[in-house]
Formats: C-alpha cells, structure tokens, sequence
C-alpha cells in the first residue's frame, strides 16, 4: 500500500479505494471530523444508489433507497447525522443519516443537479437543470421557501 504524508501537518494517510457503484460517480461530500474522531463520505452516482461510508476506512454503511434514475448531487451535514440527495428523478431527499430514512423529499420541475444543507440542518438549498435555486425548509418541504431563477442579462 502506498502511504502519503503530508508535510503542512505530518498526517500518514493510506489511500484507500471504495469500491461499490456500478456506474461513474459524479459527486462526493466529507462530514467535518466528529467527536469519537470519525468522519463520513456520501457518494452520487448515475446507478442511482447513493452510498454512505466511513471516511477513515471507506468501510460501506449504507445506500439511501428511494430515487429512481441517476443521483447527480450528494451532501452530509457537518456532524454527519443528515444527508441530501439530489436526482435524475426531479426530486431531492433529506435523510437521517443513521437510520437511512427519509426525513423530507420536494419534489421539482427539473433534473436536481446540486444539494446543499445549511448548518442548522433545517434548510436544504437546492439547484436544477433549468437554473432554478430553491430553498426548502425540511420540516414542510411541499413548497420552496425561497426560489431564484436565471434572468436573461443585457
């Protein structure tokens, strides 16, 4: 195994490769490092079959079922209790990340291309194929909050 060290802060990383999804990934996100001192990776991927692991070993924890087609965009909250996806099936979801369930879903008028959570992990900001930027609180996701559309510019 090949070992990197990085001299800006002596860390010796293995690399580690996750193997698991049967088409190319296309987004991954990292949690911040939590308390017991773990971090968590989310990964999209056009199987449609987003995947949570464990940072430090790339061990598999979970696949988030419920989209239908590619996900194109994936999140996970600071402390890596919550997740987000967004799909080829014009919907985003809100997850717990620990039990794998479905805590929210809002659906949308196009392909959703990029998720973000706020800090809070009440909000979920999300971006379509159609230049369209919709906030959505998660405890009432039936409706954006807030919705921005591209303007033509002169």
């Amino acid at each position: 195994k090949a070992v990197v060290s990085t001299q800006s802060t002596g860390i010796r990383q293995t690399p580690i490769t996750c193997t698991g999804h049967s088409r190319p990934v296309v987004d991954i996100e990292f949690s911040d490092i939590t308390d017991d001192l773990s971090y968590y990776l989310i990964s999209a991927s056009k199987d449609g079959k987003p995947q949570l692991r464990e940072g430090g070993t790339g061990d598999w924890l979970g696949t988030f079922e419920g989209h239908k087609g590619a996900i194109w965009a994936v999140d996970i909250s600071y402390n890596g209790t919550r997740a987000a996806t967004g799909a080829a099936d014009f919907t985003s979801n809100f997850w717990d990340a620990e039990s794998g369930n479905c805590l929210a879903s809002c659906t949308h008028s196009h392909i959703v291309k990029s998720v973000s959570i706020n800090r809070h992990m009440n909000l979920l900001l999300t971006g379509t194929s159609k230049s369209v930027i919709s906030i959505f609180d998660v405890l009432h996701p039936q409706n954006s909050i807030n919705e921005h559309v591209r303007q033509n510019c002169t």
